[in-house]
């Protein structure tokens, strides 16, 4: 797998462009990938900031018949073509890598059973090599012909992959999950839980539900719904409008039939998806989609069960109607709750349940090396005081991020550098990289010359007294998968005032949106972009002078979430570059939330 092909700072001017052009338009955009802001029953409108797909896999050519949810989530991976009745001769000439064909009760959508026979016949003349993902319940045997002749048959349901593999003796059957895409689904589009709307929702997929799933629809989500106020909970279907929603407690919620594209908005939109519209119980797409939105999902222990283990672990699950309302009901509205929960669920699909990880698993799956974009991390980290440099390697050794380089850059500091590598190895930094930098040199200059002396294909700007959790990096690097920024960090974020143990939570409101400012001590970088842009020589306020220059240049600045990140205040407040009282904390745009240590508040 390549890297990016542009990099986000050239990218800059580009996009400004789009989204001018998307806000002139009357008509909905054609980007199948497009998020539409909900609105009603009957209208989509455009989002603010649709992107056309931007393939992460410039080198491999697709052919995809699939539906839309299918279409869209694959285009980001590779390049894309559009398989059709009408077209697929055109395509085939053009020698596509393979052709990725999705197999539902319905057949391929869009495809008369014929034509794809025809088509797949044809595949296999031309030496192109056909995968078939089966992505609902359907007895295998009606995959014929279309599973004899394919390379790879995926199927999305583990529990029936010995029935398939029993089918197709002679094929290649391997399981392959439901996932979701990053940039469709995130936390940018709905932003964090208290500006969501204060609700909870539940999607019908389009075949409504199998004959066990309606049952336990009647026999618990039913009443389990109907003591919820109708304000408090709405029910959206995608396809036909199955009978069950017309129980009592039920009816009344449902606000009417959203395509594909609202769909997306929807599991961003809301505070909590109650996932009991599955149609099968391996049907478990939209509890990832909503999980990468870093929504709250509750489901049925049956549902829960076919997930992911490691994504099973941030879904609450109950089995009876008081229990499952009063799941919903604590996510709604308690905020701590909700966004704990939410974040380590979007982090657990992150990192092995997207888009992305399914594409590998095709192409080693047809025998194509998947390689991998450099995702190393070298942090930064100037200093001029010994006693914090224990601070910095605890920091460093407590990260989960795997790629990871320190580049400790001594401001002044005449230490031994065989005595700082053994400190260092006993906190567990593996990676250590020294620099000695002369007293007279500027905060800036010395960051440069750790940038300079960095091997990471990113850069990590680290304050020797903050607080940074285990998931800092691995949270922040996945920004840099949903969004088009170039730098990413945090201004929503804790300030820890020592000197009275206040805590107080700053910009409560810029959480997962893009921004002019981020915490300088939070400053993740593309690489490119900090050695072309570089720090200025200058001895304070590097960071704000940074930022407004890569602003200057296109450059899109990213907040994340409020977590794993405490900004420390000592007690001397001249011991810090940015010199002000701690009443200067205390403002509209901050909220004192608790007294005491606060890091195992914030780690998550």
């Amino acid at each position: 797998m390549t890297g990016r092909p542009t990099s986000r700072a050239k990218l800059g001017s580009a996009l400004r462009v789009l989204r001018k052009w998307s806000r002139q338009q009357e008509a909905e955009p054609s980007s199948p990938t497009s998020a539409t802001m909900v609105t009603s029953a009957a209208e989509d409108t455009p989002a603010e900031q649709p992107r056309e797909p931007r393939p992460r896999r410039s080198d491999v050519t697709a052919a995809v018949a699939a539906g839309e949810r299918l279409r869209a989530g694959l285009a980001w991976e590779w390049r894309q073509l559009d398989l059709t009745p009408d077209s697929w001769r055109q395509v085939l000439e053009g020698k596509p890598d393979l052709a990725l064909i999705e197999f539902t009760r319905s057949g391929v959508p869009g495809w008369e059973r014929s034509a794809v026979d025809e088509f797949v016949h044809a595949a296999d003349a031309a030496g192109i090599d056909v995968v078939v993902w089966v992505t609902d319940a359907v007895p295998p045997a009606s995959a014929r012909p279309l599973a004899n002749l394919a390379k790879l048959v995926c199927v999305h349901d583990k529990s029936v992959v010995d029935a398939w593999r029993a089918e197709f003796p002679e094929g290649k059957v391997e399981v392959l999950l439901p996932a979701a895409q990053p940039f469709v689904h995130n936390p940018v589009t709905g932003g964090p839980g208290d500006r969501r709307q204060p609700q909870g929702v539940l999607i019908v997929g389009e075949h409504g539900f199998d004959e066990s799933e309606a049952k336990m629809f009647a026999d618990v989500v039913t009443p389990a719904l109907k003591p919820v106020k109708s304000a408090d909970f709405d029910v959206w279907t995608t396809g036909r409008r199955p009978e069950e929603l017309d129980g009592n407690g039920v009816k009344a919620k449902v606000r009417g039939t959203a395509g594909y594209r609202r769909s997306v908005e929807l599991a961003s939109s809301y505070r909590v998806l109650l996932d009991a519209g599955r149609s099968h119980r391996a049907d478990a797409w939209r509890a990832l989609e909503a999980g990468a939105a870093q929504t709250a999902v509750v489901t049925l222990p049956e549902f829960r069960d076919a997930l992911p283990p490691e994504v099973a672990e941030h879904v609450a699950a109950q089995g009876t109607e008081k229990e499952l309302r009063g799941e919903v009901v604590a996510r709604t509205w308690q905020t701590e709750l909700r966004d704990r929960e939410a974040l380590r669920l979007h982090r657990a699909i992150m990192t092995g349940h997207t888009y992305d990880h399914r594409v590998d698993s095709i192409l080693a799956g047809l025998g194509r090396t998947a390689g991998r974009p450099v995702r190393s991390v070298s942090a930064v980290a100037p200093t001029n005081r010994a006693h914090e440099i224990g601070n910095i390697f605890d920091n460093i050794g407590r990260q989960a991020y795997p790629e990871l380089e320190l580049v400790l850059v001594l401001h002044g500091l005449d230490l031994d550098d065989a005595e700082l590598r053994a400190q260092a190895a006993d906190k567990g930094v593996q990676n250590l990289t020294i620099v000695h930098a002369d007293r007279s040199l500027t905060l800036g200059m010395c960051m440069n010359r750790g940038i300079e002396a960095a091997s990471g294909a990113y850069i990590a700007k680290i304050d020797d007294d903050n607080f940074y959790g285990k998931h800092y990096l691995t949270d922040l690097m996945a920004a840099f998968d949903y969004t088009d920024a170039g730098v990413v960090g945090k201004w929503g974020h804790y300030v820890w005032l020592r000197s009275t143990d206040a805590v107080v939570l700053r910009y409560p409101d810029a959480e997962h949106t893009y921004e002019r400012r981020i915490q300088g001590g939070s400053m993740l970088i593309e690489g490119d972009l900090a050695r072309s842009l570089k720090f200025s020589d200058i001895p304070r306020a590097v960071d704000s002078d940074f930022l407004d220059r890569a602003m200057a240049d296109g450059v899109r600045i990213y907040s994340g979430d409020r977590f794993n990140f405490v900004s420390v205040r000592g007690s001397d407040r001249t011991s810090h570059t940015w010199q002000v009282p701690d009443v200067t904390f205390m403002t509209k745009t901050g909220r004192l939330v608790f007294f005491g240590d606060p890091r195992v508040h914030v780690e998550v």
